[in-house]
């Protein structure tokens, strides 16, 4: 207090701010205890945003499901899949009749989909693995988590967790025993092929992952799968062109990648609704509690250090402002910590979380700096600094006979 006071002649120095400053650096150790509870409130907050904003979003359904960005999804009933796929003669065929039809009605939009087959057996040294083999799609719309996109047709990737539990290196050739085709293209044999392993990519599934190039020539016993659909036109028009889908197949047929998400992330979207609907105002009430309870402290024990700013000239104005400003600095602090300690610790903590519960061997979180990592922290800071502020109205019945008193 003495050093604001010697101070408060010059104009170059903000009081307020110096006092908040000198009361923060030389009682660390009396702050710190509310400086580890805000970085844990900022922590837990920002990990259960950006879990959130990772897992149920069509992020999780792009990046970990590996679909290719797809703007809407065709939920055809099974009468009318089964019409279509009578006249294409497979539901391959299906499918290229709606792209057709789609193309036709002028709609610049088109839905990708690949074959697989299920229950393939993968041979790796003495290991019989149950696969499942992908072809008939483009390897280079998924992002590889190591080595490079298949380019022959006896050349593969694979899941990166089962690739790594097999003990399955980028080099090594697995032998693969699935049906193939005659040369009439109806009759199928059993066949076994050796291919070589290029590459790996990250995918929460619960068996080994074959893709091949777009050189390989194909499976019998096949099915088809739908990827979603691909609107080709500026974002801002595809509202459009989905209601013009809509009324060529019905609205309950097709689906916006909102509508997408909710229907196959539904489960998880109702836990993180509980989430963020209590925890996170809990979180912050406490926050808020534990501001309080601190300032009730305070303000008993800078009775006299008030006292005597009031008494050297200092008015309820700039004594209040040493407050908000020490409040806001503890909580900027606290949440620079926080995001640090979630990029840091708290991140191989979440991708060994990721591991276990979904297979996945590299956690890459759908970061959105500029509303979790500024916004955010803002408007909390924002929140406590005015509750904080609204309990300063003891700061104006402080008296100068307190110095006597004390």
């Amino acid at each position: 207090i003495v050093p604001a006071i010697a101070t408060s002649r010059s104009k170059n120095i903000n009081i307020p701010f110096y006092l908040a400053v000198t009361d923060l650096t030389n009682r660390v150790k009396r702050y710190s205890f509310l400086i580890l509870a805000y970085t844990m409130g900022f922590t837990m907050i920002l990990m259960v945003l950006e879990i959130e904003n990772t897992s149920n979003t069509a992020y999780w359904i792009e990046k970990v499901w590996n679909y290719p960005e797809f703007d809407f999804n065709l939920n055809l009933s099974d009468e009318l899949l089964d019409e279509y796929a009578q006249r294409g003669g497979s539901i391959k065929g299906a499918f290229d009749i709606l792209n057709k039809e789609i193309k036709d009605a002028g709609i610049p939009a088109h839905i990708n989909y690949y074959n697989y087959c299920e229950n393939i057996i993968a041979s790796y040294k003495d290991k019989k693995i149950v696969s499942y083999l992908q072809f008939n799609r483009s390897p280079e719309t998924i992002d590889l988590y190591e080595g490079v996109y298949p380019k022959l047709k006896n050349e593969v990737i694979l899941d990166a967790y089962h690739a790594h539990i097999n003990g399955i290196k980028i080099g090594d050739k697995i032998n693969v025993e699935y049906y193939k085709y005659n040369d009439d293209g109806i009759t199928y044999y059993l066949t076994n092929e050796d291919f070589l392993v290029t590459g790996t990519y990250d995918a929460a599934t619960a068996e080994l992952i074959i893709i091949t190039s777009d050189a390989f020539e194909g499976a019998a016993r096949e099915r088809t799968m739908d990827l979603g659909g691909q609107i080709d036109a500026p974002k801002k028009e595809h509202d459009k062109y989905i209601e013009k889908l809509r009324e060529m197949y019905g609205n309950t047929t097709i689906r916006s990648q909102e509508e997408e998400v909710d229907y196959q992330l539904h489960e998880m979207g109702d836990i993180y609704k509980f989430v963020l609907s209590v925890l996170v105002p809990l979180i912050i009430f406490m926050m808020i509690m534990v501001t309080v309870l601190y300032q009730s402290v305070n303000i008993i024990d800078e009775t006299p250090d008030i006292a005597l700013l009031k008494c050297s000239g200092f008015d309820n104005k700039n004594i209040k402002a040493w407050q908000v400003i020490r409040s806001i600095l503890i909580t900027a602090i606290s949440s620079i910590i926080a995001i640090i300690l979630l990029n840091t610790g708290l991140y191989v903590f979440l991708r060994i979380m990721f591991y276990f519960f979904s297979n996945i061997m590299k956690y890459c979180p759908n970061r959105d700096i500029l509303r979790y990592y500024i916004a955010i922290p803002l408007l909390i800071i924002f929140g406590i600094s005015t509750v904080l502020y609204l309990s300063l109205s003891n700061v104006n019945k402080i008296e100068l006979w307190k110095i006597r008193d004390n």
